[in-house]
């Protein structure tokens, strides 16, 4: 039975948690949906990831991405650009805007506010599993 899959933090997706996001990647689900608040925290290739799960190959590879549009704009982001590499990351910028828009909906918490109920704090309390203690003292003990 295939699932949704709905994936919140979705900045892990960067390539510091590279074995999270090809994990998640392969889970079969009929719908994925990304919540974040940071789509891109360092780097345009955060973005490549992020719909690389949502769709697969919508932006092409990794390295199909990185030429047409990660190199372009980081190379027009440099103070040493010429107005040509200047002009092929506003055409890469642009670009890739058309292409992800479509399925981007921003949320600001100023316009939404007033419309969230008020916030509940409950702290609930429970005891690990002996499994689950041991692996939270080696994580702890360990690092």
């Amino acid at each position: 039975m295939a699932i949704p899959a709905i994936h919140s933090q979705a900045s892990n997706f960067d390539h510091d948690l590279e074995l999270l996001a090809r994990a998640l990647k392969q889970l079969q689900a009929n719908h994925r949906l990304i919540l974040t608040g940071t789509p891109i925290q360092n780097q345009v290739l955060d973005l490549w990831s992020l719909f690389d799960f949502l769709m697969p190959g919508f932006l092409g590879t990794e390295r199909q991405f990185s030429q047409r549009f990660s190199r372009p704009i980081l190379q027009s982001r440099d103070a040493k650009s010429s107005s040509r590499e200047q002009e092929a990351g506003v055409l890469a910028m642009e670009s890739l805007h058309r292409q992800v828009l479509p399925f981007l909906l921003r949320r600001v918490k100023d316009d939404v506010l007033q419309d969230l109920p008020p916030k509940i704090i409950q702290d609930y309390y429970c005891e690990l599993s002996p499994l689950q203690a041991c692996i939270h003292w080696d994580h702890k003990h360990l690092q």
